[in-house]
């Protein structure tokens, strides 16, 4: 993701990125999430899947 989406992002924002991010590459059953609005975590998942092509593409 580029650092300037990141750096748009609110607290919230950024800690559920972080921990889609590091759920995928964990390879975790589950992960929690701060409570986002639809499109708000819409959003995020998106650059987090984006950012992390590398990642997801692995585990395919």
């Amino acid at each position: 993701m580029e650092q300037y989406y990141y750096n748009h992002m609110n607290k919230a924002q950024k800690a559920a990125y972080h921990s889609i991010l590091s759920g995928v590459k964990n390879l975790a059953d589950e992960f929690q999430i701060p409570a986002l609005e639809g499109e708000e975590l819409y959003n995020v998942f998106s650059d987090a899947s984006g950012s992390s092509g590398d990642i997801l593409g692995e585990q395919l």
